[in-house]
């Protein structure tokens, strides 16, 4: 269940008067909610939704249960589930002009959430109501059992919604348009990459179905792998040669997550390995395993106290031969800055939301900048916006009126000391983003004299 978008709660699954359900080794990744339904909308108040859960949302029961003392809200089995990163959005009607936009959670203004937005329960009344999953993989496992986890499941390769909104007169009462780009079901593929994914052999077999969503029987090793699929190859990955297959080239990696590194090589004659990598040309190289790897894979603790940094080189060794392969160059980004990270199209002229997340570099100012690409390609100089305090985790940018129709444009945060004698931490868009042209300024002619 990936890559679908709800107007209210639930992008993955909503739940109401469900009493006895069971939501076993599903697996519920990259959904989304906008929030753009009038439900979401406090009473009397049009102008800003409220952000909902996006993964699986759970209701409040209705009159009819509770006439016959069913009380609470649909609770139900969840257990070997994938549950991962599922965004919770809200609605801004004062951004592009007053046409509105899509603001990720954190940054609302009285009502502010984690951006990935999991797991929720709705309308009860009580917000110590929970769902309970277990032996499960989660974006974030506060609160949860401890048989769950928040590592990175490894998919093989996964996407991002690219969601548009707008206030339009509709159909029904409905007064905002939501569209988003992506059709194509081929973007993602959500297998199990390797046997280093965190979720193989973890879950539980009690409840497991005998099989998983290719027709393949569980288990396939030595216990039941946790979401829809569950992973049939081996740990060796045989290849004519030494060959990294990830991460591929330009791939963005989390700083301070779980990574599973993947290459493939000869079992005639390789049957060990090592692992180094460095940040940038001129370092030192750095060992990842402390014992040799006698897979084909390995999960790879990402450090997290790095800055942005595009030209991360990764090399496997043979342990024995010394045969060595590098992977090209990728990234490792602190995701420190939320939006806009690539791929938004925005109004010159109109006001729009910077959102980032500061629990990387705590207590710090930002400073944020922007740049834009000249129509022969090249990037211009950068150019300030403004300064946030220590704290803040929004800043409401007016766009500039660009001087050519579209606008390919790209945005830097720079975290600062306390002193603001050193930047600690540095993150951009992750992709250009695009910057439309303003209308422009009518003034009315002086009467002739």
């Amino acid at each position: 269940i990936v890559n679908n978008v709800t107007a209210l709660a639930g992008g993955g699954i909503s739940l109401q008067d469900a009493v006895n359900a069971e939501i076993v080794n599903n697996t519920i990744a990259f959904n989304d909610s906008a929030a753009v339904a009038a439900l979401a909308f406090p009473p009397g108040n049009l102008s800003v939704s409220n952000p909902q859960p996006a993964g699986i949302a759970s209701h409040a029961n209705s009159t009819t249960l509770t006439a016959v003392g069913i009380n609470g809200f649909s609770d139900p089995l969840l257990v070997n589930n994938i549950v991962w990163h599922n965004k919770s959005y809200y609605h801004d009607a004062s951004l592009n002009g007053t046409m509105g936009g899509l603001v990720a959670a954190s940054g609302h203004p009285t009502n502010a959430h984690d951006d990935y937005w999991d797991l929720g329960v709705l309308d009860t009344g009580n917000t110590a109501d929970k769902l309970a999953p277990m032996s499960s993989i989660l974006t974030d496992t506060t609160g949860y059992d401890a048989s769950n986890s928040s590592s990175d499941p490894g998919f093989v390769r996964t996407y991002r919604n690219q969601l548009i909104s707008a206030a339009i007169l509709d159909e029904g009462g409905n007064f905002i348009s939501l569209r988003y780009r992506q059709l194509q079901a081929s973007l993602g593929d959500y297998h199990l990459s390797s046997l280093c994914s965190p979720a193989v052999d973890r879950g539980t077999a009690t409840g497991a179905p005998a099989d998983d969503i290719d027709g393949d029987t569980r288990p396939q090793g030595s216990g039941i792998d946790i979401g829809a699929d569950e992973f049939s190859g081996t740990g060796w990955s045989e290849g004519a040669a030494l060959t990294v297959l990830n991460p591929v080239k330009d791939e963005l990696v989390a700083a301070n997550s779980t990574y599973v590194v993947r290459w493939q090589a000869p079992s005639a004659s390789m049957s060990s390995f090592d692992l180094f990598y460095r940040l940038r040309r001129g370092t030192r190289y750095q060992k990842i395993n402390t014992t040799p790897v006698t897979n084909t894979c390995y999960a790879w603790n990402v450090p997290g106290n790095v800055r942005q940094e595009n030209a991360v080189r990764l090399f496997v060794v043979e342990h024995t031969t010394r045969d060595k392969d590098r992977s090209p160059r990728f990234r490792i980004d602190a995701l420190a800055l939320q939006q806009p990270n690539g791929g938004e199209v925005l109004l010159g002229g109109n006001t729009y939301s910077i959102l980032w997340d500061d629990k990387y570099a705590p207590n710090t100012t930002v400073s944020l900048y922007y740049r834009v690409q000249n129509a022969n390609g090249t990037w211009g100089p950068y150019q300030t916006i403004g300064q946030a305090p220590s704290g803040d985790h929004r800043f409401d940018w007016s766009l500039p009126n660009l001087s050519y129709h579209l606008g390919q444009v790209m945005v830097v945060l720079s975290f600062w000391d306390a002193a603001q004698n050193k930047v600690v931490l540095l993150d951009a868009s992750n992709q250009p983003f695009t910057i439309l042209a303003g209308s422009p300024a009518v003034t009315t002619p002086a009467a002739a004299a």
